[in-house]
């Protein structure tokens, strides 16, 4: 969360839980995160 790519959602509903999403900051890294599962797949 300190370089802003997740955000942190409590809810307040019943169960109380909370969710971690990914800003558009975060987003921006899917391209990223894809070659580099695709790299891993061929060559670990």
């Amino acid at each position: 969360m300190e370089h802003q790519l997740v955000k942190k959602v409590d809810f307040e509903s019943m169960p109380l839980h909370t969710e971690y999403q990914l800003t558009e900051k975060g987003k921006s890294l899917m391209p990223i995160l894809r070659d580099l599962n695709q790299w891993g797949k061929e060559w670990l």
